[in-house]
């Protein structure tokens, strides 16, 4: 028979928690109500509820607790396994008060971005302005806009073309230098 994974020894349990085997195996022994083993090929197997269980003993004994206090708590049952957490003391005031500053942070965020979107839309129309007299004074001249079009789509290949090149040449870089980075990583 074969030991089953969940089912450990004392001295896998000890090594765990860095108490020593003789130690552990006293209070399997000492709380043997509290820590239940099985026999497998001759050998004593904790499972998980017993592990959880020398877990507290060794947080309780750490914590400076006598044996009475040790074995009063295992007696609690599952609930003494998990560690302790503070209460939670919130008064209504408190949560009127958290929601109201939420509330006024959410609006003033709106506010925010409303003005910032305002910005934009501002600056899109200036552009767009400077654009169309731009069209036009080149038009007055009697020019051609379709050729700078063409050198404008150009000169975005280019500079495509060239970060593309200079995230190849920093990823051999950073290969050469012994700290190899997946291509295109994080900037």
């Amino acid at each position: 028979m074969t030991a089953l994974p969940e089912f450990r020894s004392l001295r896998a349990i000890g090594r765990e928690l860095g108490v020593p085997e003789r130690v552990l195996a006293g209070d399997a022994v000492r709380y043997a109500e509290f820590v239940p083993c099985r026999t497998m090929d001759g050998k004593r197997r904790f499972g998980p509820a017993a592990t959880a269980a020398l877990h507290l003993v060794v947080r309780l004994r750490a914590s400076g607790a006598d044996e009475a206090s040790i074995a009063a708590e295992l007696g609690r049952g599952p609930v003494a396994l998990v560690a302790p957490t503070p209460p939670l003391a919130v008064s209504i005031e408190d949560l009127a008060t958290a929601l109201n500053r939420r509330r006024e942070r959410r609006r003033r965020v709106l506010l925010a971005m409303r003005e910032a979107l305002r910005g934009l839309h501002e600056a899109a129309d200036r552009h767009q302005r400077k654009v169309a007299d731009l069209r036009g004074a080149v038009e007055a001249h009697g020019a051609d806009l379709s050729k700078l079009r063409y050198y404008d789509a150009m000169m975005a290949r280019f500079r495509a073309e060239l970060r593309s090149a200079e995230r190849s040449m920093a990823d051999v870089f950073r290969t050469a230098a012994g700290g190899a980075a997946p291509a295109g990583g994080a900037r």
